[in-house]
């Protein structure tokens, strides 16, 4: 339930001109994007490359609210419960797609690149 204010929050913040929090909400729709599009990449590589930029560009508007207002404020079960499960979370599955890039087998396809 968390993630849809967030996700009225970044379009709201992508259309109000005029501050530094539109670069940061842009930045995390554009991530989002690439998140539901990369999944046609053929490389196991690529694809670890690309979620470990999506995490960055998913968490850049949480680490500027952060930094732009005192941590006192983020002291609540209701911010740090959901902050710490998407940043654990995330950071398992990218762990997750590393190991299965590291040990599956090759496609035919990628063997045929190879070689």
């Amino acid at each position: 339930m968390v993630s849809l204010p967030m996700f009225v929050y970044l379009l709201f913040t992508v259309v109000d001109f005029g501050t530094t929090e539109q670069i940061f909400a842009a930045v995390a729709l554009f991530g989002l994007i690439i998140h539901f599009l990369h999944l046609s990449f053929e490389s196991k590589t690529k694809k670890v490359i690309v979620d470990i930029f999506v995490f960055a560009c998913l968490l850049s508007p949480l680490i500027q609210r952060m930094l732009a207002v005192p941590l006192e404020r983020f002291n609540y079960s209701w911010f740090l419960i959901p902050a710490i499960a998407f940043a654990s979370l995330y950071l398992a599955t990218l762990v997750l797609r590393i190991v299965h890039a590291l040990t599956a087998k090759p496609l035919v396809e990628e063997k045929i690149t190879v070689e």
